[in-house]
Protein backbone atom coordinates (compact mmCIF):
# COMPACT_ATOMS: atom_id res chain seq x y z
CA UNK A 1 0.00 0.00 0.00
CA UNK A 2 1.46 3.35 -1.05
CA UNK A 3 1.59 6.12 1.51
CA UNK A 4 0.18 9.58 0.79
CA UNK A 5 3.43 11.11 -0.44
CA UNK A 6 4.12 8.21 -2.81
CA UNK A 7 0.66 8.55 -4.36
CA UNK A 8 1.07 12.31 -4.72
CA UNK A 9 4.45 12.05 -6.43
CA UNK A 10 3.96 8.94 -8.60
CA UNK A 11 3.62 9.26 -12.38
CA UNK A 12 5.52 12.57 -12.43
CA UNK A 13 8.82 13.50 -14.07
CA UNK A 14 9.72 16.38 -11.76
CA UNK A 15 8.49 17.92 -8.52
CA UNK A 16 9.06 21.52 -7.48
CA UNK A 17 8.56 22.25 -3.80
CA UNK A 18 8.36 18.72 -2.43
CA UNK A 19 9.47 19.92 1.01
CA UNK A 20 6.31 22.05 1.28
CA UNK A 21 4.22 18.96 0.50
CA UNK A 22 6.04 16.93 3.16
CA UNK A 23 5.51 19.63 5.80
CA UNK A 24 1.80 19.87 5.04
CA UNK A 25 1.42 16.09 5.23
CA UNK A 26 3.17 16.07 8.63
CA UNK A 27 0.84 18.87 9.79
CA UNK A 28 -2.14 16.86 8.48
CA UNK A 29 -3.16 19.69 6.19
CA UNK A 30 -6.01 18.86 3.79
CA UNK A 31 -4.25 19.38 0.48
CA UNK A 32 -5.88 21.02 -2.54
CA UNK A 33 -4.55 20.54 -6.07
CA UNK A 34 -5.25 22.44 -9.27
CA UNK A 35 -5.28 21.33 -12.90
CA UNK A 36 -5.96 23.66 -15.81
CA UNK A 37 -7.33 22.24 -19.06
CA UNK A 38 -7.27 24.34 -22.24
CA UNK A 39 -10.16 23.39 -24.56
CA UNK A 40 -8.63 24.03 -27.96
CA UNK A 41 -7.80 20.92 -29.96
CA UNK A 42 -9.44 17.53 -30.00
CA UNK A 43 -8.18 15.69 -26.89
CA UNK A 44 -5.22 13.41 -27.42
CA UNK A 45 -4.11 10.58 -25.16
CA UNK A 46 -1.94 13.11 -23.30
CA UNK A 47 -5.15 13.99 -21.46
CA UNK A 48 -5.10 10.52 -19.91
CA UNK A 49 -1.81 11.29 -18.15
CA UNK A 50 -3.40 14.25 -16.36
CA UNK A 51 -6.48 12.24 -15.45
CA UNK A 52 -4.29 9.42 -14.09
CA UNK A 53 -2.55 12.05 -11.94
CA UNK A 54 -5.94 13.32 -10.72
CA UNK A 55 -6.82 9.75 -9.73
CA UNK A 56 -3.51 9.39 -7.83
CA UNK A 57 -4.21 12.60 -5.92
CA UNK A 58 -7.81 11.77 -5.06
CA UNK A 59 -6.67 8.33 -3.89
CA UNK A 60 -4.14 10.15 -1.69
CA UNK A 61 -6.89 12.23 -0.07
CA UNK A 62 -6.08 15.40 -2.05
CA UNK A 63 -9.02 17.49 -3.27
CA UNK A 64 -8.60 18.44 -6.94
CA UNK A 65 -9.98 21.54 -8.65
CA UNK A 66 -10.13 21.11 -12.43
CA UNK A 67 -10.39 24.44 -14.23
CA UNK A 68 -11.64 24.40 -17.82
CA UNK A 69 -9.93 27.51 -19.20
CA UNK A 70 -12.43 28.92 -21.66
CA UNK A 71 -10.57 32.24 -21.35
CA UNK A 72 -7.31 30.76 -22.68
CA UNK A 73 -8.25 30.64 -26.41
CA UNK A 74 -8.95 34.38 -26.29
CA UNK A 75 -5.41 34.99 -25.03
CA UNK A 76 -3.91 33.20 -28.05
CA UNK A 77 -4.42 33.30 -31.80
CA UNK A 78 -6.63 30.19 -31.59
CA UNK A 79 -9.86 32.18 -31.19
CA UNK A 80 -9.40 34.06 -34.49
CA UNK A 81 -10.68 31.19 -36.61
CA UNK A 82 -12.75 29.28 -34.05
CA UNK A 83 -15.86 30.40 -32.24
CA UNK A 84 -16.56 27.15 -30.41
CA UNK A 85 -14.93 27.73 -27.03
CA UNK A 86 -18.17 27.16 -25.11
CA UNK A 87 -18.93 23.87 -26.89
CA UNK A 88 -15.35 22.65 -26.46
CA UNK A 89 -15.38 23.51 -22.77
CA UNK A 90 -18.59 21.54 -22.17
CA UNK A 91 -17.24 18.63 -24.21
CA UNK A 92 -13.98 18.50 -22.23
CA UNK A 93 -15.84 18.65 -18.93
CA UNK A 94 -18.17 15.84 -20.01
CA UNK A 95 -15.33 13.71 -21.37
CA UNK A 96 -13.13 14.09 -18.28
CA UNK A 97 -16.09 13.32 -16.01
CA UNK A 98 -16.79 10.11 -17.93
CA UNK A 99 -13.15 9.01 -17.81
CA UNK A 100 -12.97 9.67 -14.06
CA UNK A 101 -16.14 7.62 -13.57
CA UNK A 102 -14.65 4.83 -15.70
CA UNK A 103 -11.52 4.88 -13.51
CA UNK A 104 -13.75 4.74 -10.40
CA UNK A 105 -12.52 8.06 -9.03
CA UNK A 106 -14.74 9.29 -6.22
CA UNK A 107 -16.77 12.30 -7.34
CA UNK A 108 -16.44 13.89 -3.91
CA UNK A 109 -12.69 14.20 -4.49
CA UNK A 110 -12.81 16.77 -7.28
CA UNK A 111 -14.79 19.62 -8.78
CA UNK A 112 -14.92 21.49 -12.08
CA UNK A 113 -14.57 25.24 -12.46
CA UNK A 114 -15.26 27.16 -15.67
CA UNK A 115 -12.47 29.71 -16.06
CA UNK A 116 -14.60 32.67 -17.17
CA UNK A 117 -16.86 32.30 -14.12
CA UNK A 118 -13.80 32.80 -11.92
CA UNK A 119 -11.56 35.10 -13.95
CA UNK A 120 -14.20 37.66 -15.02
CA UNK A 121 -15.36 38.24 -11.46
CA UNK A 122 -14.92 41.87 -10.37
CA UNK A 123 -12.80 41.02 -7.31
CA UNK A 124 -10.60 38.73 -9.42
CA UNK A 125 -10.00 41.47 -12.00
CA UNK A 126 -9.04 43.92 -9.26
CA UNK A 127 -6.54 41.40 -7.88
CA UNK A 128 -5.14 40.99 -11.39
CA UNK A 129 -4.62 44.76 -11.66
CA UNK A 130 -2.78 44.74 -8.34
CA UNK A 131 -0.57 41.88 -9.58
CA UNK A 132 0.20 43.87 -12.75
CA UNK A 133 1.51 46.69 -10.55
CA UNK A 134 4.10 44.31 -9.06
CA UNK A 135 5.49 42.69 -12.20
CA UNK A 136 7.57 44.01 -15.10
CA UNK A 137 7.06 43.21 -18.78
CA UNK A 138 10.42 41.41 -18.76
CA UNK A 139 9.41 39.19 -15.83
CA UNK A 140 6.11 38.28 -17.47
CA UNK A 141 7.87 37.60 -20.78
CA UNK A 142 10.29 35.20 -19.05
CA UNK A 143 7.29 33.05 -18.13
CA UNK A 144 5.99 32.95 -21.71
CA UNK A 145 6.61 30.23 -24.24
CA UNK A 146 10.25 30.72 -25.27
CA UNK A 147 9.40 29.98 -28.90
CA UNK A 148 7.44 33.26 -29.05
CA UNK A 149 9.88 36.02 -30.01
CA UNK A 150 7.41 38.88 -29.80
CA UNK A 151 4.58 37.87 -27.45
CA UNK A 152 1.24 39.61 -27.56
CA UNK A 153 0.08 41.46 -24.46
CA UNK A 154 -2.52 38.72 -23.97
CA UNK A 155 0.24 36.11 -23.90
CA UNK A 156 1.93 38.04 -21.09
CA UNK A 157 -1.32 38.02 -19.12
CA UNK A 158 -1.76 34.24 -19.33
CA UNK A 159 1.08 33.33 -16.88
CA UNK A 160 -0.27 35.92 -14.47
CA UNK A 161 -3.70 34.29 -14.54
CA UNK A 162 -2.11 30.95 -13.70
CA UNK A 163 -0.38 32.43 -10.65
CA UNK A 164 -3.46 34.35 -9.56
CA UNK A 165 -5.63 31.22 -9.86
CA UNK A 166 -3.36 29.52 -7.33
CA UNK A 167 -4.11 32.24 -4.80
CA UNK A 168 -7.84 32.61 -5.47
CA UNK A 169 -8.45 28.85 -5.42
CA UNK A 170 -6.19 28.53 -2.34
CA UNK A 171 -4.29 25.54 -3.69
CA UNK A 172 -1.25 23.69 -2.41
CA UNK A 173 -0.32 21.68 -5.52
CA UNK A 174 -0.41 22.66 -9.19
CA UNK A 175 -0.39 19.91 -11.84
CA UNK A 176 1.23 20.87 -15.15
CA UNK A 177 3.65 20.07 -17.95
CA UNK A 178 7.33 20.80 -18.48
CA UNK A 179 6.32 23.64 -20.84
CA UNK A 180 4.78 25.46 -17.86
CA UNK A 181 7.91 25.33 -15.72
CA UNK A 182 8.71 29.01 -16.31
CA UNK A 183 5.20 29.89 -15.08
CA UNK A 184 5.83 27.84 -11.96
CA UNK A 185 9.08 29.73 -11.36
CA UNK A 186 7.20 33.02 -11.79
CA UNK A 187 4.73 31.89 -9.14
CA UNK A 188 7.48 30.91 -6.72
CA UNK A 189 8.88 34.43 -7.07
CA UNK A 190 5.64 36.38 -6.62
CA UNK A 191 2.95 34.33 -4.89
CA UNK A 192 3.96 35.26 -1.35
CA UNK A 193 3.68 38.97 -2.22
CA UNK A 194 0.10 38.17 -3.28
CA UNK A 195 -0.68 36.85 0.20
CA UNK A 196 -0.43 33.11 -0.46
CA UNK A 197 2.10 30.52 0.67
CA UNK A 198 4.37 28.80 -1.85
CA UNK A 199 2.75 26.18 -4.08
CA UNK A 200 4.29 22.89 -5.10
CA UNK A 201 4.30 21.64 -8.68
CA UNK A 202 3.84 18.17 -10.11
CA UNK A 203 5.18 18.00 -13.66
CA UNK A 204 3.42 15.31 -15.65
CA UNK A 205 5.07 13.61 -18.67
CA UNK A 206 3.78 13.95 -22.23
CA UNK A 207 3.57 11.39 -25.01
CA UNK A 208 6.01 12.42 -27.78
CA UNK A 209 4.72 12.90 -31.29
CA UNK A 210 4.19 9.74 -33.31
CA UNK A 211 6.52 11.12 -35.96
CA UNK A 212 8.26 14.38 -36.75
CA UNK A 213 6.11 16.42 -39.08
CA UNK A 214 5.88 19.97 -40.34
CA UNK A 215 2.13 19.60 -40.01
CA UNK A 216 1.28 20.29 -36.37
CA UNK A 217 -2.30 19.02 -36.58
CA UNK A 218 -3.03 16.61 -33.78
CA UNK A 219 -4.44 14.10 -36.28
CA UNK A 220 -1.02 13.74 -37.88
CA UNK A 221 1.29 13.55 -34.89
CA UNK A 222 -0.79 12.45 -31.89
CA UNK A 223 -3.19 9.64 -31.07
CA UNK A 224 -6.63 11.12 -30.42
CA UNK A 225 -8.89 9.70 -27.75
CA UNK A 226 -11.57 9.17 -30.40
CA UNK A 227 -9.25 7.34 -32.84
CA UNK A 228 -10.63 4.01 -33.99
CA UNK A 229 -8.77 0.71 -33.85
CA UNK A 230 -7.42 1.00 -37.38
CA UNK A 231 -6.10 4.52 -36.78
CA UNK A 232 -4.40 3.49 -33.53
CA UNK A 233 -2.68 0.51 -35.14
CA UNK A 234 -1.59 2.61 -38.14
CA UNK A 235 -0.16 5.39 -35.99
CA UNK A 236 1.61 3.02 -33.62
CA UNK A 237 3.01 1.05 -36.57
CA UNK A 238 4.42 4.25 -38.10
CA UNK A 239 5.85 5.55 -34.83
CA UNK A 240 9.50 5.79 -33.90
CA UNK A 241 10.63 2.86 -31.78
CA UNK A 242 14.19 1.52 -31.50
CA UNK A 243 15.00 -1.88 -30.04
CA UNK A 244 16.63 -1.82 -26.59
CA UNK A 245 16.00 1.94 -26.33
CA UNK A 246 13.84 2.85 -23.30
CA UNK A 247 13.92 6.63 -23.73
CA UNK A 248 10.29 7.69 -23.28
CA UNK A 249 11.10 11.20 -24.54
CA UNK A 250 11.82 9.77 -28.00
CA UNK A 251 9.56 6.76 -28.39
CA UNK A 252 5.81 7.23 -28.15
CA UNK A 253 5.43 3.45 -27.73
CA UNK A 254 7.71 3.39 -24.69
CA UNK A 255 5.96 6.48 -23.28
CA UNK A 256 2.49 4.95 -23.74
CA UNK A 257 3.72 1.79 -22.09
CA UNK A 258 5.32 3.59 -19.14
CA UNK A 259 2.78 6.36 -18.53
CA UNK A 260 -0.57 4.87 -19.58
CA UNK A 261 -0.56 1.08 -19.88
CA UNK A 262 1.17 0.16 -16.61
CA UNK A 263 -0.30 2.98 -14.46
CA UNK A 264 -3.77 1.78 -15.50
CA UNK A 265 -3.01 -1.76 -14.37
CA UNK A 266 -2.45 -3.26 -17.81
CA UNK A 267 0.74 -5.03 -18.87
CA UNK A 268 2.69 -6.02 -21.97
CA UNK A 269 2.69 -9.79 -22.37
CA UNK A 270 3.85 -11.67 -19.29
CA UNK A 271 5.70 -8.68 -17.82
CA UNK A 272 3.59 -7.59 -14.86
CA UNK A 273 5.50 -4.44 -13.93
CA UNK A 274 7.12 -1.74 -16.03
CA UNK A 275 10.53 -2.59 -14.52
CA UNK A 276 10.14 -6.18 -15.71
CA UNK A 277 9.15 -4.95 -19.15
CA UNK A 278 12.05 -2.50 -19.30
CA UNK A 279 14.59 -5.20 -18.40
CA UNK A 280 13.14 -7.47 -21.06
CA UNK A 281 13.26 -4.71 -23.67
CA UNK A 282 16.87 -3.85 -22.88
CA UNK A 283 17.75 -7.53 -23.36
CA UNK A 284 16.06 -7.56 -26.77
CA UNK A 285 13.61 -10.38 -25.96
CA UNK A 286 10.80 -8.92 -28.07
CA UNK A 287 10.87 -7.50 -31.58
CA UNK A 288 9.83 -3.94 -32.29
CA UNK A 289 6.88 -5.14 -34.36
CA UNK A 290 5.67 -7.48 -31.62
CA UNK A 291 5.92 -4.67 -29.10
CA UNK A 292 3.98 -2.26 -31.32
CA UNK A 293 1.18 -4.81 -31.74
CA UNK A 294 0.99 -5.22 -27.94
CA UNK A 295 0.89 -1.43 -27.38
CA UNK A 296 -1.72 -0.78 -30.07
CA UNK A 297 -3.96 -3.60 -28.87
CA UNK A 298 -3.82 -2.59 -25.19
CA UNK A 299 -4.26 1.11 -25.94
CA UNK A 300 -7.27 0.36 -28.11
CA UNK A 301 -8.83 -1.69 -25.27
CA UNK A 302 -8.25 1.24 -22.88
CA UNK A 303 -9.79 3.77 -25.25
CA UNK A 304 -12.74 1.64 -26.40
CA UNK A 305 -15.02 2.31 -23.37
CA UNK A 306 -14.12 6.01 -23.55
CA UNK A 307 -15.08 6.07 -27.23
CA UNK A 308 -18.31 4.29 -26.35
CA UNK A 309 -19.15 6.95 -23.78
CA UNK A 310 -18.58 9.69 -26.37
CA UNK A 311 -21.33 8.11 -28.46
CA UNK A 312 -23.79 9.19 -25.78
CA UNK A 313 -22.96 12.86 -26.47
CA UNK A 314 -21.80 12.73 -30.09
CA UNK A 315 -23.89 15.82 -30.95
CA UNK A 316 -21.82 17.82 -28.47
CA UNK A 317 -18.61 16.48 -30.00
CA UNK A 318 -19.97 17.39 -33.44
CA UNK A 319 -20.71 20.97 -32.37
CA UNK A 320 -17.28 21.34 -30.74
CA UNK A 321 -14.93 19.89 -33.33
CA UNK A 322 -16.56 18.80 -36.59
CA UNK A 323 -16.83 21.41 -39.34
CA UNK A 324 -19.17 20.54 -42.20
CA UNK A 325 -18.72 16.85 -41.48
CA UNK A 326 -20.90 14.12 -40.06
CA UNK A 327 -19.93 11.58 -37.44
CA UNK A 328 -20.28 7.98 -38.53
CA UNK A 329 -19.97 4.97 -36.29
CA UNK A 330 -17.65 2.05 -36.96
CA UNK A 331 -19.99 -0.90 -36.27
CA UNK A 332 -17.04 -3.22 -35.59
CA UNK A 333 -15.87 -1.48 -32.42
CA UNK A 334 -18.25 1.47 -31.98
CA UNK A 335 -15.51 4.00 -32.69
CA UNK A 336 -16.15 7.42 -34.15
CA UNK A 337 -15.01 7.95 -37.72
CA UNK A 338 -14.50 11.46 -39.07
Amino acid sequence: MMDQLDLITKNTIEIIGIEEIKKKIINKTVLIAYLQIEPIQEPSIDLLLYIIKVKDLVDAGVYVKILISDIYPYLTTEQESDNKTFEKSIFYKTLITNILIHLQVSNIGYEFIIGSELELDKNYVMRLFKFMSKITVYQAQQACNKSICKPLISQLVYPMLQVLNETVLEIDIHIGSIEEKDIFELSRGFIQSLGHSLCSYLIVPVIPCIRKSLNKLIDNCKIRIIDDRESIFTKINNSYCLEKNTNDNLSSCIAICKHIIYPLGECVGEYKTYIQFENMWKNNKMTVQEFKIHVASILNSILRPIRDSILEYKDLYNMAFVVNQKITINKQDNSILI
